[in-house]
Order: C-alpha cells, then sequence, then structure tokens
C-alpha cells in the first residue's frame, strides 16, 4: 500500500546531552561508544558523523558549548553508561572542532554564524529552561532504606 502525498513521513527526532532540546536527528552529530574487539574493557569513544559506527550512542548540536555542557552536567557518562575519560573528552572536544571547521565551508554564512554563537542556543525549551542541575552542595542525599535496616 502506497503513502498518500497528504501524509508527511516519519522524521527521528534525538536529544542533544548538552541543552537536552530533543530536534530532528539530522540537525545533531552522533558521538558512539566502540568496545575494542581486542580488548572488550576498553571503550573508545568518537564522532560518527556518518551515523554507521554500532555500539551506544549520543546526539549534541553542532555547538561547543552543547559539549561543553554535557561535559558539565555528565552527559556523557549519563549517555555511555559509564566514566569517560577526561583525555577521550579532550580529543572528543578537537575531533568535533576541526569538523565544525570543515563542515562550515559548505554552509552559507548566516548558518555559520548561528553554528559558531558563543551565546546560549537560539531554540528554546521550556525544559531546558526550567531544568537546572542543583550544585552539588545544595543536594542532600535520601535516607537508605534495605532490608538491613
Amino acid at each position: 500500500m502506497t503513502r498518500p502525498y497528504s501524509q508527511k513521513r516519519h522524521i527521528p527526532e534525538r536529544m542533544c546531552i548538552g541543552c537536552r532540546v530533543t530536534q530532528p536527528q539530522a540537525q545533531l552529530v552522533r558521538v558512539a561508544m566502540e568496545t575494542s574487539a581486542v580488548e572488550p574493557s576498553v571503550a573508545v569513544i568518537a564522532l560518527d558523523v556518518r551515523r554507521r559506527v554500532g555500539g551506544r550512542g549520543a546526539y549534541l548540536h553542532r555547538k561547543i558549548e552543547c559539549f561543553d555542557n554535557a561535559t558539565k552536567r555528565g552527559g556523557f557518562a549519563r549517555a555511555f553508561r559509564c566514566r569517560v575519560p577526561s583525555s577521550q573528552l579532550r580529543a572528543l572536544r578537537a575531533a568535533l572542532l576541526e569538523y565544525m571547521q570543515k563542515g562550515m565551508a559548505s554552509l552559507p554564512p548566516s548558518e555559520r554564524a548561528t553554528i559558531l554563537q558563543t551565546t546560549s542556543p537560539p531554540h528554546s525549551s521550556t525544559r531546558a529552561q526550567n531544568h537546572r542541575p542543583q550544585s552539588e552542595s545544595t543536594v542532600q542525599a535520601a535516607p537508605r532504606v534495605g532490608r538491613g535496616q
């Protein structure tokens, strides 16, 4: 059965781990965590521009601010469900900057300025505006309830 022209096709959406705003997948870049075939306990985190690498993935806007927010708020650790070494984050940040610079050559100047801006993201979301992580000093641990108490 064919789809009528009046119906729109499904567009996959993903959430940016930096600003936690949901947008179409094509507007985000994928970061993938791959385990080594030689040593399964070692995981490598890298940009997956073509979205073909297997393994756990996370998505970011093509903005360095979103990367920095994800680093500060623990977005990578949450998305990959493991601790991410700072050396891999530094390498990933450099790769993202290089990717942004190479990819910028094909964009019109107006879009280049939007992507490279250093202020808050142009998109707004009530969730992103209302969700502010508490500082560590104000977070209080809940009492543990278990069988042995």
